[in-house]
């Protein structure tokens, strides 16, 4: 139950409702709540209110002497009635998503004409609320939508264990889509899970497997290691110190161009690459795509992810990070990471909110955010053009193709850590792309995590990129640029 105590003063005639809410009868017994209760007695009988106890209603099972929607709801409903005219609770403690309502409903009564007088910590100051600010997101709603069902729908049909899709603007870094999956009810979340109340695009870090792959052609060609064409020798299996490395596929030797490494995603070709550049060269071009560090956006509970020093990197180590083992990342750094290559090679860091609305109405743009110049014009470009040939037929991702459009990416099949044995168990799949490949306008990201039925990148998480990136275009009335793909060459047969 929540006790709402009324207080009136005889000589003024205006009318108090203090709140301090509990759900059983033990929980009045709690001298915590005793205390807090007190607490506001005492505020009220400093401002000469007298005591009536008058309204009591149903609980949401929680206690102390923050404000819940239900009892809001019903203030909301009796300061309308004019029950009474100044409110005396606790403030809430924490502004995280799932409180919004209270701010909300507490303008509610605000603009009802209720005062309402926070008290916190035992240190009554008797502050009346400031009028607060809103925000408004960069999230398009449309897009959002799209994002959201068609994710659900995948990890639903895959049996996943979590999965997140992001849609961004390489060029303002604003966040057009943050879908992620398993969700929860926030007037429910006691009775959702814990790992359904977090958001699994920043909260959530993987091993992305050969989406990193990117980035270590990336370093390549900024460094002139390679050229997209270089010939590049693939032998069946590649000893590293005390670790064989194979591919996906069993294969005799291979003569592939380095384009037609990153198009087939060859783990064994992308480390002979990284042995020419060097681990030096490779975790500085790791770093200044973002990894090892927050993504900028601001989201609360985001992990920067684990991007080891090289002077710690084992001998094998040296070889996996270049395929995207042994380092870790958030979905949400890993979009970033493709919208600098989309944006010409300047990192934009992502963000969320566009504009801050203050009390007066007036809006304040987000500050612009920083751009940092990571690789060259030529060597993104080559690198789009590169990224092109994975969605055709002889890639790995040809179901992520759109019909009209130019579409580059990159596809990730990773295995997953298990924390409880220390081992890998399970798969991460994801593809990260962008289009129009050669005057890229959006970028999408899905990551699906420990799929049960398949586990390949091209075949669970492209569908969906189809799906949401042919979506956005559309939504964002963008066209196609008119111009046909380049013919790849992949091998030098």
């Amino acid at each position: 139950m929540s006790d709402v105590i009324v207080h009136t003063n005889g000589q003024t005639g205006r009318v108090a409702a203090i709140y301090a809410r509990v759900s059983s009868e033990r929980q009045r017994q709690d001298e915590t709540i005793q205390s807090q209760t007190a607490g506001l007695h005492e505020l009220a009988a400093q401002r000469g209110l007298l005591v009536i106890e008058d309204l009591v209603f149903e609980d949401d099972g929680f206690s102390g002497a923050t404000l819940t929607r239900p009892a809001l709801e019903r203030l909301r409903d009796r300061a309308a009635e004019g029950a009474f005219e100044v409110l005396l609770c606790h403030a809430p403690d924490r502004l995280a998503r799932r409180y919004a309502y209270q701010v909300l409903l507490l303008e509610e009564l605000a603009r009802a004409g209720v005062e309402v007088i926070f008290a916190r910590g035992g240190e009554h100051s008797g502050t009346p609320p400031v009028p607060g600010s809103s925000l408004q997101l960069t999230l398009d709603r449309d897009i959002q939508w799209q994002a959201q069902q068609a994710l659900v729908a995948q990890v639903q049909a895959t049996g996943s264990r979590s999965g997140s899709v992001i849609v961004m603007d390489p060029h303002t870094g604003e966040v057009l889509g943050l879908a992620g999956a398993p969700t929860f009810d926030p007037d429910q979340q006691g009775a959702a899970p814990e790992a359904a109340r977090g958001d699994p695009a920043v909260s959530e870090v993987y091993e992305p497997g050969s989406v990193n792959k990117v980035i270590t052609a990336a370093a390549a060609l900024e460094a002139g290691v390679v050229t997209p064409d270089t010939p590049v020798t693939v032998p069946p299996t590649l000893a590293v110190y005390d670790r064989v490395f194979h591919d996906a596929e069993e294969h005799g030797v291979e003569h592939l161009t380095f384009t037609g490494v990153l198009a087939k995603s060859s783990n064994i070709g992308t480390v002979l690459v990284a042995q020419q550049l060097g681990k030096t060269k490779l975790y500085d071009a790791l770093r200044g795509f973002g990894f090892g560090q927050s993504s900028g956006a601001g989201l609360a509970g985001e992990s920067a992810g684990i991007l080891p020093p090289p002077d710690k990197w084992s001998g094998t180590q040296a070889a996996t990070i270049a395929f995207g083992q042994g380092v870790s990342v958030n979905a949400l750094q890993m979009a970033s990471v493709y919208a600098t290559v989309a944006n010409d090679g300047v990192r934009v860091p992502p963000r969320v909110v566009r504009d801050t609305i203050g009390s007066d109405g007036r809006l304040s743009p987000t500050p612009a955010p920083g751009r940092t110049t990571v690789v060259s014009p030529k060597t993104a470009q080559e690198l789009r053009t590169m990224l092109e040939a994975v969605t055709s037929n002889e890639g790995t991702a040809p179901e992520a193709r759109i019909d009209g459009f130019r579409v580059a990416g990159k596809t990730g099949t990773s295995q997953r850590v298990d924390p409880t044995c220390g081992c890998y168990r399970g798969y991460t799949a994801s593809f990260v792309g962008m289009a129009p490949a050669d005057n890229p306008q959006l970028v999408v990201a899905v990551v699906l995590q420990d799929p049960q039925n398949g586990h390949f990148g091209g075949t669970l998480a492209a569908p969906v990129f189809h799906d949401v990136m042919a979506f956005a275009l559309q939504a964002r009335q963008i066209p196609p640029t008119g111009t046909a793909a380049p013919t790849a060459k992949l091998t030098t047969d």
